[in-house]
């Protein structure tokens, strides 16, 4: 074929109709040497700006999923964009360090021979035992059982607005980072809780009503007022505004309101203490009373127990009244006496429902029974005298017991103070009681509730302190505040508590 050349036709990728898709090779046999060109390519028209790929499979997806122009970019043209000079470095996957992960502490205590055993209840109380112990372990699982507790005084709370008064009340706020401070000379502040600077919030100056109480509400956006009237008022902490409930119907114009406490179950319920033998429950929505609950003597002091169901009362005389508040009709439904008690002054329950705890100011000691553990009850048996104002004492009840009892037996007894003992309160974690009096200075104690003793070290390692009317502890029992009768609120933070 054409002297001894023969032509072949090939067809490219595209449109068989376009010229420009054609091209010839012509192959020659000639006699020539082998490092001369055998072959040669000869070109009908322009070259073209892509080139050829070696498959048919690789042109198909080229032509499907790319551009031409892109096609004819070579590799070695291509630059980055731009370079990472950590580009070249390994990422390692680091893992939690093996003494802080509790599940690989487990599998270790557990090895080969739980995975293997056939019995099923010992392998989950070997589990549960292994998973206990770790837990105790841990810092914030349990409060250690030592005569000293890891606690240090900070900056004052109120130290950018200290009171000219004695304070009357403080209150942890449980949805914000906030303390209150209520004095007798009419002022209410609000501070931020940090330990350092305890910036002032907002202050308020209510006129002719000197506070004796302020509690904040559940939701943590009111404030509930009571100033030796008989009214009490609310702040509302979003508009900065105070309403003024009316007189109750049936109270008289000589009666007062000198305390309010607030339900944690029931946010819309508070309860005031009025200066004779009754207690006022009030709706905060309405702010009319619900219910009124009357003791047979005077009441020294009340509080909410299991889950805000029951309300407990104590007296002078050392009785308490209990009240069911699961019906509209609040009743009595029992009375237990606190035993060696004739001069009730404060009562409180865990947070847990678990405890009652009433303080005491006169005891008759013949009942008592002489003990030798460290911070108990170091009293010794007098038959048939009575421990005058310098024996404060506290009795620690189960909450089970004094329901199913008239005159039940303390399952605790603290005899730290010297003098009454009118201030109550319970840590939010149920392993610490904090008792003082408003008496003395510095009268005040920190009770380990499981150890059963008293930390030597609070209050006289950890600063002075004047004399306390009031105390608090924030929701995660991280800080505790203390009010005093110099007009200051003494801020300390318990370091085995990391929330506020």
């Amino acid at each position: 074929m054409f002297d001894n050349h023969f032509y072949l036709f090939f067809s490219l990728p595209g449109s068989l109709d376009s010229p420009v898709l054609h091209s010839m090779l012509r192959f020659a046999r000639k006699s020539k040497p082998l490092e001369e060109k055998e072959f040669e390519i000869v070109r009908s028209c322009e070259p073209l700006e892509y080139s050829l790929e070696p498959s048919s499979s690789k042109r198909e997806s080229v032509s499907e999923h790319s551009s031409p122009e892109r096609c004819a970019i070579q590799d070695s043209d291509l630059k980055p964009a731009w370079t990472d000079d950590d580009g070249g470095v390994v990422q390692e996957d680091y893992c939690p360090i093996s003494v802080l992960d509790i599940r690989n502490k487990i599998r270790k205590r557990t090895g080969d021979e739980v995975s293997d055993s056939g019995d099923d209840d010992s392998d989950a109380q070997f589990s549960v035992r292994c998973t206990t112990k770790i837990l105790r372990d841990d810092k914030s699982a349990f409060l250690p059982d030592t005569n000293v507790i890891e606690i240090r005084r900070v900056f004052d709370a109120n130290r950018e607005r200290i009171s000219m008064a004695s304070i009357s009340s403080v209150d942890f706020n449980s949805a914000f980072q906030m303390l209150l401070t209520a004095s007798e000379d009419s002022t209410l502040a609000m501070f931020k809780v940090d330990g350092q600077e305890n910036a002032l919030l907002r202050d308020r100056v209510f006129e002719k009503f000197p506070l004796s109480s302020a509690k904040f509400t559940v939701q943590g956006d009111r404030i509930v007022l009571t100033g030796n009237t008989n009214n009490f008022r609310l702040y509302d902490l979003q508009t900065g505004t105070e309403t003024r409930a009316a007189s109750f119907i049936g109270s008289t114009f000589e009666e007062i309101l000198t305390n309010c406490q607030v339900s944690a179950r029931q946010p819309n319920l508070v309860a005031l203490q009025n200066s004779a033998n009754k207690v006022y429950l009030a709706d905060l929505r309405s702010l009319e009373k619900v219910s009124t609950l009357q003791a047979r003597g005077r009441i020294q002091s009340y509080c909410f127990a299991k889950e805000g169901t029951l309300l407990y009362t104590l007296d002078a005389s050392g009785t308490v009244f209990v009240f069911d508040l699961r019906s509209k009709s609040p009743r009595m439904t029992h009375q237990w006496v606190d035993e060696a008690s004739i001069g009730g002054a404060a009562i409180s329950g865990s947070p847990d429902g678990q405890w009652i705890a009433c303080g005491l100011s006169l005891i008759f000691s013949s009942r008592l029974h002489q003990s030798t553990s460290s911070g108990e009850a170091n009293v010794h048996s007098c038959t048939g005298k009575f421990l005058k104002s310098d024996s404060g004492f506290v009795n620690v009840y189960p909450s089970s017991k004094v329901i199913q009892s008239t005159h039940p037996h303390p399952d605790k007894s603290i005899a730290n103070l010297r003098s009454r003992v009118n201030l109550v309160t319970f840590h939010p974690s149920n392993e610490m009681l904090c008792i003082g009096s408003s008496e003395q200075p510095a009268a005040i104690r920190l009770y380990h509730m499981h150890g059963r003793r008293v930390f030597d070290n609070f209050p006289v390692r950890v600063g002075r302190l004047g004399v306390a009317s009031s105390i608090a502890f924030s929701p995660g029992g991280k800080y505790m505040s203390v009010g005093q009768g110099n007009g200051r609120a003494a801020l300390y933070s318990i370091a085995h508590y990391p929330n506020y």
